[in-house]
């Protein structure tokens, strides 16, 4: 029982979800769908205990596997976290609920910036918890500089070479290399794309992400289109690793919170967002996982090796280089999608 005058979180949370005190089994579990390389075990027990619920945490490796998982849900799942140009999509088939305010008081914790995110800028349906951007990870021990998005297309780097298995990363290097712009999705310019991704696909060894940044970890690979989070992991697990902000542009990307239609208790699952936006919560993910956080203010909370990191923290000179990915009309959409099949059959 609370000590009089102090208010556990367990009582806050089992007033908000009716909940009794008849012991853990009359608590709720929470069904997270998210990105295999983001929230630590730690972080989902420091969930658990303070809040005495359970977890279920299920992983995917790229958008699209995010909502085929949802599409055929196994759980009813409360929470997941698509990249800002799905939310779109996501509201147009009515898949979301809007967020209440008043359970996620720690939104005030975010950068200016994701206060009013241009996808969302009332923050009506997402809450963006960490952040990235995509470039170039390779070793040190190739003989060839590497500095730009024309140079995945040299014929050296044949068999040496993995590209993310994501369609708009894909798209997004060849669009970048031919100089258009990251989110087109113009036919004719999309055509260039493809072209161009089927040209280099006589080089790539195989598309892929986290097995990616284990193979160029393993030597098996020497150049990878990563994004930055997997690719400081593996120049922390080889000091041979090096990644660079290609020279053309790259894309920066933003994961955010939502709370799915399906949702079960979705009172739970605004707790869940607020506490990921808890200053020590989003330090632990960043140290965890090297992801940047949408919450500046765990800076104090990282060690004293991350807190200039030039990855986690980018220069302003780096990021006037960066392209938001931005949603795409159902057309445009289509298009992308019919365009990624051409290269996957080639």
């Amino acid at each position: 029982m609370p000590t009089p005058g102090r208010i556990s979180r367990r009582s806050i949370l089992a007033g908000a979800l009716g909940l009794s005190s008849c012991g853990r089994d009359a608590f709720r579990t929470l069904y997270v769908l998210d990105w295999i390389h983001y929230i630590p075990v730690r972080v989902l027990q420091m969930f658990e205990r303070e809040f005495d619920v359970r977890v279920r945490y299920q992983v995917y490796g790229s958008n699209q596997d995010m909502l085929e998982r949802f599409h055929h849900a196994e759980y009813p799942w409360d929470l997941a976290f698509p990249c800002q140009q799905f939310l779109a999509g996501m509201l147009r088939r009515e898949e979301l609920l809007p967020l209440d305010h008043k359970l996620i008081p720690n939104l005030d914790k975010l950068d200016d910036f994701f206060q009013k995110p241009f996808w969302d800028v009332d923050l009506r349906h997402s809450a963006p918890c960490s952040w990235g951007l995509t470039g170039i990870a390779y070793s040190r021990q190739l003989r060839l500089k590497i500095a730009s998005w024309a140079d995945l297309w040299d014929e050296l780097l044949r068999e040496r070479l993995t590209m993310l298995d994501d369609r708009d990363e894909v798209l997004g290097a060849s669009l970048l290399k031919l100089g258009l712009p990251l989110n087109s999705s113009e036919p004719e310019h999309l055509q260039r794309a493809v072209t161009e991704a089927i040209k280099q696909k006589v080089l790539v060894h195989s598309y892929g992400n986290i097995d990616s940044r284990d193979r160029l970890v393993a030597g098996e690979f020497q150049v990878a289109q990563l994004w930055s989070n997997l690719a400081k992991q593996a120049s922390a697990a080889s000091p041979n690793i090096e990644f660079v902000f290609p020279t053309e542009g790259f894309p920066v990307y933003a994961e955010n919170a939502v709370v799915l239609k399906s949702s079960k208790q979705p009172d739970l699952a605004h707790a869940f967002i607020n506490f990921l936006l808890r200053p020590d919560v989003a330090a632990l993910i960043s140290e965890n996982s090297y992801t940047p956080s949408t919450v500046s203010s765990c800076r104090p909370f990282l060690p004293l090796n991350l807190r200039s990191d030039r990855m986690l923290f980018p220069s302003e000179e780096v990021m006037e280089r960066g392209q938001w990915f931005e949603a795409q009309s159902e057309d445009g959409a289509k298009r992308r999608r019919e365009a990624w099949k051409r290269i996957q059959a080639a």
